[in-house]
C-alpha cells in the first residue's frame, strides 16, 4: 500500500503545481506496471508526466526510488527531471508528513552516467580496470594510435571514403565514426574480418586494432561503456542490481523510464529490455517527429516498432501487449505557430515521392492548440517571413532583437533565439556564414552574442593568446606543424603576460620541474589582469582549455606503462626536446622511480602537444564549453540540435537551404547493411526526411512568434530534396501559395475542435 491513493495523488500534485492535468496526461502517468509508450508532441508536458509517473510509482505503487531508473538523453535534461522530482517530494512532505522518500537515490541521469555509476556501486571488476575518456582525448588517442593509417590513407575502405577535401584530419573523423556505429549497432569485429568484401575486412581489422588498444589502455570511450554495461546486465553483479535481495539497499529494479526514445540506438535498446526483463514495467517517452540523432547512431525504428519489438522481449509468453497513450495538445505555442508545424507536415507526408518512406519513419499525427496564446486576432499571424540576402538578413535580425528588447516586448536579449542547420562562422570555403555575420551586426550594437558551437573556439581572444603563450614556452619538437606554427605565431607578439614570468615558466619546463598543465595556471592571473574582468564565457572556455591540456597528459600518462626501461625513454625525450633534465641528489629507489615516471611522463606529453594536441585544436572543430543556460544579455545562436527539449518566446530560423544529406551515413548503413539489427532501406529518402525533421523541430521552439530568414535567392536542387525542407510540400517557388492556404485553413488546422 502506497502513502496516497490514486485520486489523492492527482489532487495533491495539481494543488502544488497549480496546474491541470488533461485525461491522456494522467493516463500515461497512471498506467499499471506494465510496457507503455508515450508519444508526446512538442510542448505537450512530457517531463512534467516522466516526473509525475515517477512520483507516482514511488507514492502510490510503494516503489523505492533506488528501484527506479529513469533516462534522459542529456544531462541538463537529467538534472530538470531529479530537480522537479526532489521539489515535488518536499511538498508532498509538507502536505503529508507520513510519506517518507529520498529522491536522491533514485537513479535518474543520461544512460551513460548511469552506467557509470551503477557498475562502480556494484563493484565491476571489468569496469574498475578502466577509466572513461573525453570526446577530445578520445580523439587524441585514436590520432596516437592510427598515426600511420591516418597519413597514408591506404587501403579499400579508406578509398570507399575518399573525398576531395581528403586530410589526416577527415581521416581522424571517419575512423572515430566507424568506431562508434559498429559499437553502437553491436557489429562484430570477428564477421567483418571474415568478410570477403575487401572494404568490410579492412573496417573489421580497424575496429578489431582499437578494441584491443583500448583494452591494452584500460579505457572506454561512451559506446563501448555501453557494451560493457549490457556485459554488466548479464554478470552475477548485474544480476544482483536487476534481481535484488530483498533488502531495502539493493530492491532490484522494478521500473524503467525513458525519455526521448525516438533518438535510442540499437545497443540502447538492448540495454532498456534488459534493465525491464524481470519487472516488465518499461515506459518509453518520443515522438518520431523530433528524430535528429540518426547521425549518432539512432535508429527511429526501436520508437515507431516499440510495440512488435517490446511484445517479442519483454511479454512473449503473454496475451498482453504495452499500451499506447498520446500526448498532442500543445500548451507551448501559438494558435497560428501550431497550424502553421500541421500544415507544414501534412503538405510534406503528402509528397508522392517520399509518402511511403513516411509511413515507415513515422505516425501520421496532428498537434492541437491548447496553449490559449492567440496572436493571430491582433497581428494576423505569428508566423512571419523575411526575405534577402545574408547581409541584410543579419542586419534584420539586430536591429528586430533589439527593438522588442527596447520596447520592452521581450525582458532579455535571450528570449529570443536564432535557430541554424549549423551555427559554424566560416563555411568550408572560409568564407563567413549568416552566424558570423549576425554576431557582428549584434556586436555593432554592443548586443553579446552566444554561439558556443559556432567551431571558433581556437579563435576566442582567451583561448588564442594563452595558447600563443604556452607556444613560447613548451619545448619544441621535431613533429611539430611548423606552417600551423608560424600562423599561430603570426602576428603582433602579445603582451598580456610579464616577460619574466614566462622566462621563468620556460625554464621550469626545460628542467622537467612543470607540468604544460601547472604552466597554464600560473598563466590566468595576468590574463584575467589583461582582461580586467573576465566574463562567464571567458572563464568556462578556459576551463575547456585545461581540460584539453589536461587529455593530454592523462594521455601521456598512459603511454608511460608501454616503455620497460623508463632511463633509456627520458634520455631519448631529453634529446628530442633538447632538455637539460637532471637527476635530483639523495633519491631512494622507490623516490627514483616515482621521479622517473612523473618527468617521462612530463616530456612526452611535450611530444603530445605539437604532435597530435596542436593538430587537433587548429585544424580541427573543437567546440566552446557550454554554459548551464544563455548568459543573462546575450543573444544565442544555436543549432537546431542545441534547441532540442528548449521554447523561446521569439524564434527565427535560418540558413533554411543549408541543411545538407550525411552522404557518410548513408554509405554505411548500405555498406554494413548485412551485419546490422535493423535493416535500413530507402536511405535517400530518409535524409530528405530527417531534414523536414529537424525544421519541425525548429519551428514548434517558438512560443509567440516565429520568423523564417530566406535567402533573397536559394539555387534548388531536384537531386538533393533535402535542400527545401524547411518549405512545405517542396515549394519551389516560395511560400506565397502557402501563405493564402495556410491563413485559409487556419481554424481546421490547429486542431481546437479536437
Amino acid at each position: 500500500m502506497g502513502f496516497l491513493s490514486k485520486d489523492e495523488f492527482f489532487e495533491v500534485v495539481e494543488e502544488i503545481s497549480g496546474k491541470r492535468l488533461n485525461k491522456n496526461q494522467k493516463k500515461a502517468i497512471s498506467y499499471p506496471l506494465k510496457p507503455l509508450k508515450v508519444v508526446a508532441g512538442p510542448g505537450s508536458g512530457k517531463t512534467e508526466v516522466l516526473v509525475l509517473r515517477a512520483l507516482y510509482f514511488m507514492t502510490v505503487k510503494n516503489l523505492p526510488p533506488k528501484s527506479i531508473f529513469l533516462v534522459s538523453f542529456t544531462r541538463k535534461a537529467a538534472n530538470e527531471l531529479l530537480s522537479r522530482i526532489v521539489s515535488y517530494c518536499g511538498k508532498l512532505k509538507e502536505i503529508n508528513r507520513s510519506i517518507s522518500l529520498e529522491p536522491y537515490e533514485l537513479y535518474c541521469g543520461t544512460l551513460h552516467s548511469l552506467a557509470a555509476r551503477v557498475m562502480d556501486e556494484f563493484q565491476y571488476g571489468k569496469y574498475e580496470k578502466y577509466r572513461l575518456i573525453s570526446d577530445f582525448e578520445r580523439q587524441l588517442f585514436i590520432y596516437r594510435e592510427f598515426s600511420e593509417e591516418i597519413e597514408r590513407g591506404e587501403g579499400p575502405f579508406f578509398e570507399a571514403f575518399k573525398r576531395e577535401d581528403d586530410t589526416p584530419l577527415s581521416r581522424l573523423s571517419l575512423l572515430s565514426f566507424l568506431f562508434d556505429f559498429l559499437t553502437q549497432n553491436m557489429v562484430s569485429e570477428e564477421s567483418l574480418k571474415e568478410s570477403s568484401n575487401e572494404v568490410l575486412a579492412q573496417a573489421g581489422n580497424l575496429y578489431s586494432k582499437y578494441v584491443k588498444v583500448a583494452k591494452n589502455n584500460r579505457f572506454l570511450d561512451h559506446s563501448l561503456l555501453e557494451r560493457m554495461f549490457y556485459k554488466f546486465l548479464k554478470s552475477e553483479e548485474g544480476k544482483l542490481f536487476l534481481n535484488g535481495d530483498g533488502s531495502d539497499y539493493f530492491p532490484g529494479i522494478k521500473a524503467v523510464l525513458v525519455d526521448e526514445y525516438q533518438d535510442t540506438n540499437p545497443i540502447d535498446e538492448k540495454i532498456y529490455f534488459k534493465l525491464a526483463e524481470g519487472s516488465k514495467n518499461l515506459t518509453v517517452v518520443g515522438d518520431d517527429y523530433q528524430a535528429l540523432y540518426r547521425f549518432r547512431g539512432a535508429v527511429v525504428e526501436c520508437f515507431i516498432n516499440f510495440e512488435r519489438r517490446c511484445k517479442k522481449a519483454l511479454l512473449k509468453n503473454s496475451k498482453e501487449n504495452p499500451g499506447t497513450v498520446k500526448l498532442l495538445e500543445n500548451y507551448r505555442s501559438d494558435k497560428s505557430i501550431v497550424a502553421f508545424i500541421n500544415y507544414f507536415m501534412k503538405k510534406h507526408r503528402k509528397n508522392k515521392e517520399f509518402s511511403e518512406t513516411w509511413k515507415k519513419l513515422s505516425t501520421d499525427k496532428k498537434v492541437l492548440w491548447n496553449s490559449g496564446i492567440d496572436s493571430f486576432s491582433e497581428l494576423k499571424g505569428a508566423v512571419f517571413e523575411v526575405k534577402g540576402s545574408n547581409e541584410l538578413l543579419a542586419d534584420f535580425t539586430a536591429k528586430l532583437v533589439k527593438s522588442l528588447k527596447d520596447r520592452g516586448v521581450i525582458e532579455d536579449y535571450s528570449d529570443a533565439v536564432l535557430l541554424l542547420p549549423s551555427t559554424r562562422e566560416k563555411d568550408y570555403e572560409g568564407k563567413k556564414t549568416l552566424a558570423a555575420l549576425i554576431r557582428e551586426k549584434f556586436e555593432e550594437e554592443g548586443i553579446g552574442v552566444y554561439n558556443p558551437r559556432s567551431k571558433a573556439f581556437k579563435e576566442r581572444k582567451e583561448v588564442y593568446t594563452t595558447v600563443r603563450a604556452l607556444l613560447r614556452i613548451v619545448p619544441p619538437h621535431t613533429s611539430m606543424d611548423n606552417e600551423l606554427l608560424l600562423n599561430l605565431k603570426a602576428g603582433k607578439e602579445d603582451s598580456s603576460f610579464p616577460q619574466d614570468l614566462l622566462e621563468e615558466l620556460k625554464r621550469g619546463l626545460l628542467k622537467g620541474e612543470l607540468s604544460i598543465l601547472e604552466a597554464f595556471y600560473r598563466l590566468i592571473p595576468p590574463l584575467i589582469g589583461e582582461f580586467k574582468k573576465l566574463t562567464e564565457i571567458e572563464k568556462f572556455n578556459l576551463a575547456r582549455l585545461s581540460q584539453l591540456i589536461s587529455a593530454v597528459e592523462n594521455l601521456a600518462r598512459k603511454e608511460i606503462d608501454k616503455f620497460e626501461d623508463l632511463e633509456e625513454k627520458l634520455r631519448e625525450l631529453s634529446e628530442e626536446l633538447s632538455l637539460d633534465v637532471k637527476e635530483p641528489e639523495g633519491l631512494s629507489s622507490e623516490e627514483r622511480e616515482r621521479w622517473l615516471r612523473l618527468i617521462t611522463s612530463r616530456l612526452l606529453s611535450f611530444v603530445e602537444f605539437y604532435r597530435s594536441f596542436l593538430p587537433l585544436l587548429i585544424g580541427g572543430e573543437v567546440d566552446q564549453e557550454e554554459l548551464p543556460g544563455v548568459p543573462p544579455s546575450y543573444f544565442p545562436l544555436m543549432t537546431i540540435h542545441q534547441s532540442k527539449g528548449l521554447e523561446f518566446p521569439i524564434v527565427l530560423v535560418g540558413e533554411v537551404d543549408g541543411v545538407s544529406s550525411d552522404m557518410r551515413l548513408s554509405k554505411f548503413e548500405d555498406l554494413f547493411k548485412d551485419f546490422l539489427p535493423y535493416r535500413v532501406e530507402n536511405s535517400w529518402e530518409r535524409s530528405a526526411i530527417d531534414a523536414v525533421k529537424k525544421f519541425f523541430v525548429a519551428y514548434s521552439r517558438a512560443i509567440y512568434a516565429l520568423v523564417i530568414l530566406i535567402k533573397d535567392r536559394i539555387d534548388y536542387d531536384e537531386k538533393r530534396p533535402w535542400k527545401s525542407a524547411a518549405f512545405p510540400g517542396f515549394d519551389h517557388d516560395g511560400n506565397s501559395k502557402f501563405k493564402n492556404l495556410f491563413i485559409k485553413r487556419l481554424e481546421s488546422e490547429a486542431g481546437k475542435d479536437s
